[in-house]
């Protein structure tokens, strides 16, 4: 069960919104309301929309995903989900950017360089 949100991102970031779509309906039809499975369909909801250009309702489902992973203090998942907001939303919406700026300070605690040139590359900072 665990392995369909991540099967979901991975989808959404080789930009194939079809392969997404068929991991998040797999997820919901295995039935379970797991804090932490609500907040990851959320969260692939928003890359879907972001990908359709429906900008509004993306930025709206990454906030509410947002929200859930903060409440259940998943800081790893909050980070992921913020930087797909980042890249699928955009823009120079406050929202956008302090989704960057805890993305930034999370993944620099957690010393995960990796997701920070990611981070980096989505917000269009140079040399990224």
């Amino acid at each position: 069960m665990t392995d369909l949100p991540i099967a979901a991102r991975a989808a959404l970031w080789a930009g194939d919104a079809t392969q997404a779509a068929e991991a998040a309906d797999k997820l919901r039809a295995q039935g379970s309301h797991a804090r932490a499975i609500n907040a990851g369909l959320r969260a692939i909801d928003g890359g879907l929309a972001g990908m359709a250009g429906r900008h509004e309702e993306a930025a709206a489902a990454y906030r509410d995903a947002m929200r859930q992973w903060r409440e259940i203090e998943a800081w790893f998942d909050l980070a992921m989900c913020e930087l797909d907001f980042v890249r699928f939303v955009g823009g120079e919406s406050p929202d956008v950017e302090a989704a960057a700026s805890e993305a930034r300070s999370i993944f620099t605690r957690l010393g995960a360089t990796s997701f920070l040139r990611r981070l980096d590359e989505a917000v269009g900072l140079p040399n990224a």
